[in-house]
């Protein structure tokens, strides 16, 4: 049986590296994952457009960073965060 392609879009985040993880461990039969992020992984948001119909599945966990101490919590922060993952 082929394997299912899956696309991770901000695969390199807190929930997305845990699945990056299951996936290539636990699960590498069954799946081809491919990690979409901004810094780094397997696939870059300028080459996306070339990719299309090369997945079966995406994951869309990319959003707007919130764990960083540096970042102060105001109405506009939370804003920015709310956006970046429901539009």
């Amino acid at each position: 049986m082929k394997p299912i392609r899956i696309l991770v879009a901000g695969g390199t985040g807190l929930v997305g590296k845990a699945l990056s993880r299951c996936i290539r461990t636990r699960h590498k039969d069954k799946f081809e994952m491919s990690v979409l992020s901004r810094t780094s992984g397997d696939v870059r948001w300028t080459d996306l457009k070339n990719q299309r119909g090369q997945f079966d599945v995406v994951v869309n966990l990319s959003g707007s960073q919130f764990l960083d101490p540096l970042v102060m919590w105001n109405e506009s922060t939370k804003k920015e965060i709310r956006e970046s993952r429901v539009g």
